[in-house]
């Protein structure tokens, strides 16, 4: 009986663990596939060794125009529920997140520490694309933006928005339509309402993603489930290795490096940028346009809006909006302005260089002739000699240093290879800018189009 009992001990065993097994299989099988990141449209790493952290932005291409008909602020809302859910699951790995939403852009940022990146943006997938979103987070980022909507409700500057974007993209475009939504679309949305445009906007293949920090290619493409493309300085190239002395000879000590003088790093550079020969291709409008809207109101608006060539080399239009921006806004700061900023925005695919200002009424013309006659300098008389050089300096030092945040340059790389395939280089690229191209580009620019908001009768012409 007991040789019986041995021979039946192990098929007991057996039976035991068999169904516990199957469990597990089946567990694995259905698991949800939110913990792994799925292939992604591009996938751009730029190894940084020596960083503390890992910065990851995944921008998709979609945004405020895709809201539902009458659910205006759709896609910001769930930017705001996404961000405060995030926060509370990313607190305990000292992680952050932030989401950004404009018209025709998603963009999801994740920061974490380098040992605990992995882990971080696996919960942040899990919000993405996982379950169904937190109630309670969806109440309190709607109510927080109610609030801020009813705070804004009438302000001046508000309504210059609206009225911007519907000159700049017509009344009817889905791109007219407020980015921060309406109060009447806020109310529409629930939590069902949110999960469907999550669904609609974050689709992975349409994703690109830039990462940076101390990852390799190799780590990444195991992450994102795809092939990893470089950004930034190649890699180093180690140095030749010492041939070992032959069996039973002395090793020789090393020389005693002769004193040098200073090491001069020699930077990569590139040719010339130049401008295309001919104006502004696939323009959104072919015609210049000036409307005045007269509100009563303390303070006057001002946009200026031209059309650049796509084909020209992006960091040439960088620089030329860095130009524009310091013509502007001298040093000390003029008085009869309160705030000037410069900016290249995508139209229908077209590239549009936009200068929006907020002025004393009393000087609301003088500064509509001021914007326009800055391209018409540039175009003329850029820089030459050493202010050029110095503007150059300044405009590649602005740049440098607003990379060195590793999330800002993880932000930049996603926008600028969505924009036009590529990510520049602009250690050295920015040898290439000279005052031909700025000269060439401004001469094909556009005709502009004109908007001034504010009151009349205070105007000074």
């Amino acid at each position: 009986m007991s040789a019986l009992r041995a021979i039946r001990r192990p098929e007991r065993l057996v039976m035991t663990v068999l169904p516990f097994l199957l469990l597990l299989g089946w567990a694995a099988l259905l698991a949800p596939a939110a913990a792994e990141a799925q292939s992604v449209a591009q996938l751009l790493v730029h190894p940084r060794e020596h960083d503390a952290v890992v910065a990851i932005a995944a921008r998709f291409p979609a945004g405020a125009r895709d809201d539902p008909g009458e659910a205006d602020g759709a896609a910001f809302l769930l930017g705001r529920v996404l961000e405060e859910e995030g926060t509370r699951r990313l607190a305990e790995l000292s992680s952050r997140i932030s989401v950004e939403v404009d018209r025709s852009e998603f963009m999801v940022t994740m920061v974490a520490p380098a040992e605990d990146w992995e882990e971080a943006w696996r919960r942040v997938i899990e919000l993405l694309e996982g379950g169904p979103l937190s109630e309670s987070a969806v109440i309190s980022a709607r109510e927080r933006h109610r609030e801020r909507l009813l705070f804004e409700e009438g302000a001046p500057g508000r309504a210059f928005d609206i009225e911007q974007s519907r000159y700049l993209y017509g009344s009817n475009h889905p791109a007219a339509r407020p980015v921060a939504g309406t109060l009447g679309g806020i109310d529409r949305l629930d939590r069902s309402a949110l999960e469907s445009q999550r669904s609609t906007l974050l689709r992975w293949e349409e994703a690109v993603i830039g990462v940076v920090g101390p990852v390799s290619l190799e780590e990444a493409g195991a992450t994102f489930r795809g092939p990893a493309e470089r950004v930034g300085p190649p890699p180093p190239v180690p140095p030749p290795a010492a041939a070992a002395p032959a069996p039973g000879d002395a090793a020789e000590p090393a020389p005693t490096p002769a004193p040098t003088g200073p090491r001069v790093l020699m930077e990569e550079r590139t040719g010339p940028l130049r401008a295309p020969s001919t104006s502004a291709t696939g323009s959104p409008w072919t015609s210049g346009d000036r409307r005045v809207i007269d509100q009563d109101v303390t303070s006057t608006w001002i946009m200026v809006a031209w059309p650049l060539p796509r084909e020209s080399p992006m960091i040439l239009r960088d620089f030329l909006v860095h130009l524009v921006d310091r013509a502007l806004n001298p040093s000390p700061p003029d008085p009869g302005v309160y705030r000037i900023d410069a900016e290249i925005r995508t139209i229908e695919d077209a590239s549009v260089l936009i200068v929006a200002a907020s002025v004393d009424p009393r000087t609301a013309y003088t500064w509509e002739d001021r914007i326009l006659g800055t391209l018409e300098s540039l175009e003329a008389a850029p820089p030459e000699g050493a202010f050029f050089e110095l503007a150059r300096r300044q405009y590649r030092a602005h740049r440098l240093l607003e990379h060195a945040v590793p999330e800002e340059r993880a932000r930049w790389m996603t926008r600028r290879h969505a924009e036009g395939g590529e990510v520049p280089r602009i250690p050295a690229q920015v040898w290439g800018l000279t005052r031909e191209g700025i000269s060439g580009l401004a001469a094909v620019r556009g005709e502009p189009r004109v908007l001034i908001f504010g009151p009349l009768s205070v105007m000074d012409r």
